[in-house]
């Protein structure tokens, strides 16, 4: 079965912050290479660049294939084995960028798994899928050994208590 893609769901306060500095950078830039000595059309070509970061974030995706989660945070990737997946919850989440959260939405899911490590340490991907029902139906048909909770998170079975 093909990959299932699902686009990030961005919450209006993060994704106004995010084309601010775009465009901030964009301005100083600019106004840095119109100067024209060296030192101005090098801060401009530096801020130009910084100024593409928030674009990348912006175009956050999600992926299910049948045997990985494929977080897409352009220029870069994550893929999590489908069957490292211990458990998933829905979180409401008011930090920004924190760890490993990927999210750009406070309504997210953080997702419990087995695989990588931040210093030694297993951590949670916190994502946040437009649609994290439709999200969390997919990843459960992917992978069978994912349950249902009642409360509508996900655990795997041998990890239900």
């Amino acid at each position: 079965m093909a990959a299932r893609p699902f686009p990030a769901k961005v919450d209006f306060g993060k994704g106004l912050f995010l084309w601010i500095v775009v465009l901030a950078c964009a301005i100083a830039g600019i106004t840095n290479l119109v100067m024209a000595t060296p030192g101005h059309i090098a801060a401009g070509i530096v801020l130009l660049l910084v100024g593409t970061v928030p674009l990348c974030l912006l175009n956050t995706r999600y992926e299910i294939s049948d045997t990985h989660l494929i977080i897409r945070y352009p220029p870069r990737a994550m893929a999590i084995p489908l069957n490292q997946i211990m458990r998933v919850d829905k979180i409401s989440w008011t930090w920004w960028w924190v760890g490993a959260n990927l999210s750009l939405s406070s309504e997210a899911l953080k997702i419990h798994h087995a695989w990588g490590s931040l210093f030694g340490l297993p951590y949670p991907a916190i994502i946040s899928p437009k649609d994290r029902d439709e999200f969390l139906s997919c990843l459960a048909e992917r992978e069978p050994e994912l349950e249902f909770t009642p409360q509508g998170n996900l655990i795997r079975g041998d990890h239900a208590a």
